[in-house]
């Protein structure tokens, strides 16, 4: 009986004393799994980060490499370097997205999986352009303040089908002013402003050639592309505007808010065109990114844009803003390019 547990003893000291080995290490979408020839502790460990313009992560295990299968076709990373010098193994992580890894111990077994941050919530405030006795612009028998609403209300769905918080200026044929709309905004801490809005040319020979999708950011001055459409949006409305409202309008231009409505306004153009390709029947026109001093955007305190979803002037286009497959392909770029600059930038 002696012998018998002297033996025992004697084998649990090997094996408990044996050097730390890696037998093998696999991957799959969800992890990568390293295993040991005895239970690891995280004294074996020793961790390294590198956050520049990738995230980096790198972990030096006390143990010797002593398998040559490495599985890591499917890996949960960009880039993933192991390699063995000695008894130790020097194991690399790269992520272009910044996703951050976490190296779990749990005896013979360390699982290296992601950790998903939890998603903010953008609280996103959806401006239907015009309302009530402001129609704004009319063509082809159509009026802009009903086609801007569906497409907001749209928008707005998609938004919060994106986990996304979503309040609207108006959800009716409501009157609301300019004042208003950026006052609603500021007062609710909205992190972003979007303007819906549909666009028009005042001259009749100009109305079958002008066309397309542009996508507004804040500016000081309009340039000679965006003089129309400013025009057209901050009529109706200079005249009544208060000195407070006008000192305020003046004030809002500070750099980072039109740096990061610049951003915003680039990826909501460039999603819509990618979405809007995939509709057949129209092919959709690049009025690109501009700028200019719009009232609405100016009066609030978050990145905002203004969208023109189209020309109601011109013929084709006027009669696919109102169809109901082309507003959904249109409420989905634009919910795709928040969803671009929220992951970016936020």
């Amino acid at each position: 009986m002696g012998r018998i547990l002297v033996f025992v003893l004697c084998l649990v000291g090997c094996v408990f004393g044996a050097e730390l080995a890696i037998t093998s290490i696999n991957a799959n979408q969800k992890e990568i799994v390293v295993k040991f020839n005895r239970n690891a502790k995280f004294s074996d460990v020793e961790l390294f980060e590198n956050n520049g313009d990738t995230y980096q992560k790198i972990y030096n295990i006390k143990a010797k490499l002593q398998t040559k299968e490495l599985d890591l076709k499917e890996s949960i990373c960009d880039f993933v370097e192991v390699r063995g010098v000695g008894n130790r193994t020097r194991i690399v992580f790269v992520n272009k997205d910044m996703v951050e890894l976490k190296g779990y111990i749990n005896g013979r077994t360390m699982r290296f999986a992601k950790q998903e941050a939890k998603a903010k919530q953008v609280v996103v405030v959806v401006d239907a352009g015009h309302g009530g006795k402001d129609g704004g612009t009319v063509g082809h028998g159509f009026v802009e303040k009903g086609i801007t609403l569906g497409v907001a209300l749209k928008v707005g769905e998609r938004l919060e089908k994106l986990g996304h918080k979503v309040l609207y200026t108006r959800t009716k044929d409501k009157f609301v002013t300019l004042d208003e709309r950026a006052k609603f905004a500021n007062a609710k801490r909205a992190d972003l402003f979007l303007s819906i809005h549909v666009n028009a040319v005042g001259r009749e020979e100009r109305a079958s050639v002008v066309s397309g999708v542009q996508t507004y950011f804040l500016s000081r001055s309009d340039s000679a592309r965006s003089v129309n459409a400013v025009n057209l949006e901050n009529k109706d409305h200079v005249s009544g505007l208060n000195k407070f409202t006008r000192s305020n309008f003046f004030s809002s231009f500070n750099r980072e808010k039109i740096l990061a409505s610049n951003k915003l306004a680039i990826d909501v153009q460039l999603q819509i065109l990618e979405r809007m390709a995939a509709f057949r029947e129209f092919e959709t026109v690049d009025g690109g990114v501009r700028e200019g001093p719009f009232f609405v955007l100016a009066g609030v305190n978050m990145p905002a844009v203004l969208i023109e979803m189209g020309y109601i002037t011109h013929e084709e286009e006027a009669k696919f803003l109102m169809n109901e497959k082309y507003r959904n392909f249109l409420a989905d770029g634009i919910a795709n390019g928040v969803e671009q600059y929220i992951k970016k930038n936020m």
